[in-house]
């Protein structure tokens, strides 16, 4: 279940800090407990290795096509997929404006 923050209504990411699991806001650095466990399916673990990757974003100048501010966030995605057989990869940017939260990307 995806959690907001209350102050600026941005999805918090969920980090750890030291032993504690922490949902946190990279915008004002509100923080709260998670609203849900993680549950490990057996199943899955024992076959095969799954990988976390925690995204953090970073903060970057780019120009937000919808207000025109220049800050904003950018966490790097990774997309996998198959068309007609053929396995393709394909990486790219997200980019979030701090002032008006609109979401854009780069042309993959």
């Amino acid at each position: 279940m995806v959690q907001f923050c209350p102050n600026c209504r941005l999805a918090l990411f969920i980090t750890k800090d030291g032993d504690t699991v922490v949902a946190r806001c990279y915008k004002c650095g509100y923080r709260s407990t998670p609203a849900s466990k993680t549950i490990v399916n057996p199943k899955l673990t024992a076959d095969k290795n799954v990988h976390v990757i925690e995204r953090i974003p970073e903060y970057v100048d780019r120009v937000c096509p919808k207000c025109g501010n220049n800050k904003a966030t950018r966490v790097n995605v990774q997309t996998v997929g198959d068309h007609a057989g053929i396995s393709q990869e394909r990486s790219g940017a997200v980019y979030r404006c701090l002032q008006c939260n609109a979401t854009w990307r780069d042309a993959w």
